[in-house]
């Protein structure tokens, strides 16, 4: 019984862990103020030609978008004297692909969040006297392995993002529509690759001490049972 309660709550550390940095990625990727601060950080008014305002809507847009909250990316912004569609037809095409890529992240999460919770369930009757310890002996278990992979990410990242981010769209992506021209394509204007370095270095910090948090709170846990189990 005692290695089935453990690897329950190894299993439900693992998709804590999963739910957490899904929460990080969310937190940062939908933040309104975050964008506007890097747009105005990497000057993308004069790279674009769009005025602040017209950056807030067309964020705004690709937030709903992706989202599943609007069905369409016809934003307009003055150029030149003149109104025009903020998006090409191909930078519309990739962003449906994100948003699929999204949608499957977010019935992942699900599905950790429901089989966390089974498992959570399933140990409360395994061993629920010992629950406290097994889970925080658990979770600092998988704690090493999301340290492990963090770590791994942000050395890649700081190595060479160039070449981790192409790494990264060749893996999620079977076409070539993230492929886009600076020329004239909105969208790697408005993102260029110091913005999602930066995106990239905030996800992990914010995911990186939120996980760490916890493992302090699950040291903290097996030190006050121990004690509470000498008092006896």
């Amino acid at each position: 019984m005692r290695v089935i309660a453990y690897i329950l709550a190894v299993v439900f550390s693992l998709c804590f862990i999963g739910g957490l940095f899904w929460g990080c990625l969310e937190s940062v990727a939908f933040d309104r103020d975050y964008y506007m601060g890097e747009y105005a950080r990497l000057d993308r008014e004069a790279a674009t030609g769009m005025t602040r305002e017209e950056f807030g809507q067309a964020t705004q847009a690709l937030f709903a978008y992706v989202r599943g909250e609007r069905d369409d990316l016809d934003v307009t912004a003055q150029a030149g004297g003149v109104h025009r569609d903020v998006f090409s037809q191909r930078e519309k095409a990739h962003m449906e692909d994100v948003r699929r890529l999204y949608r499957l992240g977010s019935t992942v999460r699900y599905v950790l969040w429901a089989l966390g919770a089974v498992c959570l369930i399933m140990l409360a009757f395994v061993c629920r006297r010992r629950m406290p310890r097994v889970l925080s002996t658990s979770y600092l278990t998988a704690l090493v392995g999301a340290g492990a992979v963090s770590g791994l990410l942000a050395a890649a990242i700081a190595m060479d993002f160039g070449r981790f981010w192409d790494g990264f769209h060749r893996l999620l992506f079977t076409n070539d529509l993230w492929m886009l021209d600076p020329s004239r394509d909105a969208l790697i204007r408005m993102f260029p690759p110091d913005f999602f370095l930066k995106m990239a270095e905030t996800v992990l910090l914010r995911f990186g001490v939120i996980i760490t948090v916890f493992g302090i709170a699950a040291v903290a846990v097996l030190i006050a049972t121990r004690r509470r189990k000498e008092a006896f």
